[in-house]
């Protein structure tokens, strides 16, 4: 699952990754039991106010259960990011950056997919 965060920090992809000095694409990061996120680049502008967008993709297990993965991830977006994005965008679909829109967001998209695997 794809996840996007438009920002204006530029240092949140190493702050949500927990690296200092370097990060890469494919570089992952457990957010928790068996959630796994892979940074997937940065999209960076030169025109001044465009925001950055930070992208990565998450590792979720059918076995996980979307509620306990939503509250992992948004914990993990939460307590790491010192500037909040302005927004979060899970395949797509875009919420502001408020703890129970990005919960929703995530369990929508969770059981969508799983729904789509059966």
């Amino acid at each position: 699952m794809r996840i996007e965060l438009p920002t204006h920090d530029g240092l949140l992809a190493f702050r949500l990754a927990g690296a200092e000095r370097s990060l890469s694409v494919g570089d992952t990061i457990e957010i928790g039991p068996g959630l796994v996120v892979t940074y997937d680049g940065s999209m960076v502008f030169r025109s001044v106010g465009i925001p950055e967008v930070v992208m990565f993709m998450l590792g979720i297990p059918a076995n996980v259960v979307a509620t306990v993965a939503a509250n992992q991830i948004w914990t993990w977006l939460q307590t790491r990011a010192a500037q909040k994005p302005l927004k979060v965008i899970v395949e797509g679909q875009e919420v502001p950056f408020e703890e129970e829109a990005v919960k929703r967001l995530l369990v929508e998209r969770m059981e969508a997919d799983n729904d789509n695997k059966v």
